[in-house]
């Protein structure tokens, strides 16, 4: 798997220098659409999941918890690596 990853990391860098400007827009686009389709097929299939389970139950609590977790991680990333950026 390791392997297979790094291959595929440095034939993309040596590919993608070597194709034509037209053909880098048109791989550019392509991985964009594929993007785009594989978002919203995760969505779907999570929106649709949720009515899929037969004993399920929401825990206010938790999801709360949750916001309030994810808020706060994204507060002591976003404003610390921003302000880093910044001095630069």
């Amino acid at each position: 798997v390791v392997s297979v990853l790094f291959c595929g990391i440095f034939q993309a860098h040596y590919t993608y220098n070597n194709l034509s400007k037209d053909s880098r827009k048109r791989t550019k686009h392509l991985f964009e659409l594929l993007n785009f389709l594989s978002e919203n097929f995760i969505f779907s299939y999570i929106g649709v999941s949720m009515f899929t389970f037969p004993k399920h139950r929401f825990d206010t609590g938790f999801i709360i918890a949750g916001f309030i977790c994810a808020t706060f991680s994204r507060a002591a990333n976003i404003y610390p690596l921003s302000f880093l950026v910044n001095l630069g």
